[in-house]
């Protein structure tokens, strides 16, 4: 059997070399690429309240807040139950002409409801929506500021979403028929 060429040897080599540090130039391009990829990653919420009043009294409306979520993200997101909620404040009603900030700060909410409160962890997935929903009796004709508020375990980061939200202060007829058959339909459930 002839011997191989020199030429062909070092053809080889440098074939099988350039194949291996290609193979591994790409493997690391990718792999760091795509390490860099992901601690770009954040988790992506959208969300939106809506609000539902019931009258019950000429004085008193139940309202049922409902917070729409979106984790448009491709991470889950963790969500502290103990902190994950309602709070519901009732406004000055002295506000200046202008843009509205609220300026809550420290303010202690008039009512808070934390649905999640049992439980040890909630997790919003990925690509997925979540309602939050709460109930609250409120008076007519004050103000109020609903903020629908997700937080992190931790506390190092947190979601929200605020709706400014009022009731005349006089019942209408239509209003006061519907706060009529709510008591009864109570009364009702109070005597079975």
């Amino acid at each position: 059997m002839p011997e191989p060429q020199l030429a062909t040897i070092v053809k080889d080599w440098v074939t099988a070399a350039g194949i291996v540090i290609g193979g591994t130039w790409a493997l690391w391009k990718w792999g760091f690429s795509e390490f860099l990829r992901r601690l770009r990653e954040i988790p992506s919420l959208d969300g939106r309240m809506t609000a539902v009043p019931v009258p019950i009294s000429p004085k008193e409306v139940l309202v049922t807040f409902e917070a729409l979520w979106r984790n448009r993200g491709q991470l889950p997101v963790p969500l502290d139950p103990a902190r994950t909620g309602f709070k519901v404040y009732e406004l000055d009603r002295a506000f200046a002409i202008g843009p509205l900030v609220p300026q809550l700060g420290a303010t202690p909410a008039n009512h808070t409801a934390l649905p999640f409160v049992g439980l040890s962890g909630f997790l919003l997935e990925p690509a997925t929506e979540s309602v939050l929903q709460a109930h609250f009796v409120l008076r007519r004709g004050v103000p109020y500021l609903v903020r629908s508020e997700l937080v992190a375990p931790g506390g190092n980061a947190s979601w929200q979403r605020d709706l400014l939200w009022s009731i005349e202060a006089t019942a209408s007829s239509d209003e006061a028929t519907t706060a009529s058959w709510l008591r009864r339909l109570v009364e009702r459930s109070r005597t079975r």
